[in-house]
Formats: structure tokens, C-alpha cells, sequence
């Protein structure tokens, strides 16, 4: 993941109506940042799921080929701006049923 390739992305957000920003800070410098996609996906063909989606739309039109999609931070500050993104996430998506982060594992969370 680079920032080049979340540019590309975040010039594409005005077009998704489901895509939200978040972002790490530390003082005026930008640490951190993420995309997030909601959508709900239906699992077994029939239960409804609300999902969010790490740096992907969810929409499998759109995410062809996903290698590496955590969260997009600078490497001086990668724990403090890791746990500060899923901390935000915890807890302003609370009625989220599923978090959907593909290409990573779990032993790079934080």
C-alpha cells in the first residue's frame, strides 16, 4: 500500500456514497489514514450482513486483485496510528455486523 495508490482512491470517493475517511494525527502531521467502504453483503445468498470494507469497495467488479490492505501509516508512528484507527472504528461503527480487511494477517493488527 502507498500513499500514491490511497490518492487514487480518495479522488474516487466523491463517486461512492458509502466511503468514509479516517485519519491519525499527530499535532498537525497526518500519520494515518484509511478508507472505509459499507455495504451490505449477503452471506449463504440469504443473511444479510452489514459490512465494512478496509481500503476496498466491496464490490468485486471494482477490488480484482487485493495484495496488502491495512490500514496506511507512517512507519514512525505505526502502533500508536494503528490502534488510534481501530479504536475510532470500535467505536463510531457499532452497528457494523462484520470488518472486512483483506491481505493481512493477524499478527500485523498492532
Amino acid at each position: 500500500m502507498s500513499w500514491v495508490w490511497l490518492g487514487s482512491w480518495r479522488r474516487l470517493r466523491e463517486h461512492w456514497p458509502n466511503a468514509y475517511e479516517v485519519s491519525a494525527w499527530h499535532g498537525d502531521e497526518l500519520i494515518g489514514i484509511v478508507l472505509l467502504f459499507r455495504r451490505t453483503v449477503k452471506h449463504i445468498k440469504l443473511i444479510p450482513v452489514d459490512t465494512l470494507f478496509i481500503n476496498e469497495s466491496g464490490d468485486p467488479r471494482f477490488d480484482m486483485t487485493v495484495e496488502c490492505n491495512g490500514f496506511l501509516v507512517d512507519s514512525r508512528y505505526s502502533q500508536a496510528a494503528t490502534k488510534s484507527l481501530c479504536e475510532y472504528i470500535d467505536s463510531h461503527w457499532q452497528l457494523i455486523d462484520e470488518v472486512f480487511i483483506s491481505g493481512i494477517n493477524n499478527n500485523n493488527i498492532y
